[in-house]
């Protein structure tokens, strides 16, 4: 569903995408080539939340 989504991001003339992860996930994206920044983070008290960004080829 992410590289779907992506594919659309993409054909839509974006050139970078910027979500926000739960610190537990952060993983998941980072094997999808997303990068975290966790000097841009919010903890909610109950969970971390951490903000990654990827540049989409072409």
């Amino acid at each position: 569903m992410i590289e779907e989504a992506e594919r659309w991001i993409r054909e839509s003339g974006f050139k970078k995408v910027c979500i926000t992860s739960r610190d537990e996930a952060v993983g998941f994206y980072e094997a999808l080539g997303y990068k975290a920044d966790y000097s841009r983070q919010m903890d909610t008290g109950i969970f971390k939340i951490i903000y990654t960004e990827k540049i989409l080829s072409q």
